[in-house]
């Protein structure tokens, strides 16, 4: 309002107005993304604070002298799969294998491609629907933000697209009869 009073009256030029006005967006801007990181600072400080709580936690998986498990016995807590073949039969073979032993899994971790986690999870969670699953994804250099960046990145997501919609109709679609538990 002020600037075009003084460019009507002919104290200021159209194009300085026009200047100050591109400077200003142009300052908001780069405030607008130091809030951004000071944002993202302060909710990366909150995490690493909680990862360190976990990691300062005693591990579960020890395995004292007076436990049922002896250290010779050990090998033989752990399961083992010496025929695997892709994912759903996996989780199959798993489920299997724990109902045989009597074991009832509440909670487990999956550890595969981060571009495979999410079929992982759905066919463990569809097989084991009572048991808390935290997927632990490992960086095979293809990730959530840079999968498109590269011929080999779009190949992997998009092939990985491509398996889900055929083994999700299938098993959804009852043709996968001979992988039922």
């Amino acid at each position: 309002h002020r600037g075009a009073l003084q460019v009507s009256v002919g104290s200021i030029a159209q194009g300085d107005v026009v200047a100050l006005n591109n400077y200003m967006l142009q300052i908001i801007a780069e405030l607008i993304k130091l809030a951004s990181l000071i944002i993202t600072l302060t909710k990366s400080l909150a995490c690493a604070g909680r990862v360190s709580s976990v990691l300062a936690q005693p591990a579960t998986m020890d395995y004292p002298e007076e436990t049922a498990i002896s250290r010779e016995n050990r090998s033989a807590a752990a399961l083992r799969f010496d025929h695997v073949t892709f994912t759903y039969q996996n989780a199959i073979n798993s489920r299997k294998v724990t109902d045989a032993v009597g074991i009832r899994v509440k909670k487990a971790i999956i550890c595969c491609k981060a571009q495979h986690a999410r079929r992982c999870k759905l066919y463990y969670q569809y097989l084991y629907p009572q048991t808390t699953f935290l997927i632990c994804p490992s960086d095979v250099g293809i990730n959530r933000e840079n999968w498109f960046d590269t011929q080999k990145g779009r190949k992997e997501v998009l092939g990985e697209v491509e398996k889900c919609g055929e083994q999700l109709q299938r098993i959804f679609c009852r043709e996968a009869d001979s992988w039922s538990i």
